[in-house]
């Protein structure tokens, strides 16, 4: 059901997060607290309630929700998926303030992307590179790189919208 995760998106881009939830939960039954199998099973729309979990500054259940999706993707893979899990991880362990494990996510994740290359995920480079700006931002207490910023503009259109406003809100 894809349009789930579409309306989930929409709702994420317009800041209504509890519609968000609701919409994923009407339609996937996923646990909300203690994820399992079936946060597994459905691995895209549990990353996406991680998502909205590190919005609400709910971080122990998005860690959950993290580590569940990261089950799922093993046992089926999608790499757009595997690339929006990485983003959210990135971003939690940025918002949980260990920066130096953030920042071991973005060397990995940047050569995770070299080896894929050909495969359409240039924008999503940009989010691994705001996100650790932003970590550098904590540290050097200077503001975003024009770099950076034309990143966050390619994040802030199209089908990366979600992800845009997600870590517009990250700061």
């Amino acid at each position: 059901m894809r349009y789930t995760d579409l309306i989930a998106q929409v709702c994420i881009v317009l800041g209504k997060y509890d519609e968000a939830r609701k919409y994923i939960l009407e339609v996937y039954p996923i646990e909300i607290d203690e994820p399992g199998k079936f946060a597994e099973m459905y691995f895209g729309n549990t990353t996406i309630l991680a998502m909205l979990d590190i919005l609400e500054e709910n971080y122990d259940k998005a860690h959950k929700k993290i580590q569940s999706a990261k089950i799922g993707l093993k046992k089926q893979y999608f790499i757009f998926l595997d690339s929006l899990l990485r983003v959210v991880e990135q971003a939690y362990y940025f918002k949980v303030k260990d920066y130096e494990f953030s920042d071991s996510l973005y060397q990995k994740n940047i050569k995770f992307y070299q080896y894929h290359e050909n495969e359409g995920l240039d924008t999503l480079v940009g989010a691994h590179r705001i996100i650790a700006a932003y970590a550098k931002q904590e540290f050097d207490k200077k503001p975003l790189s024009e770099k950076c910023k034309e990143f966050q503009y390619e994040l802030d259109k199209g089908d990366y919208a979600f992800i845009g406003h997600f870590i517009k809100k990250l700061v």
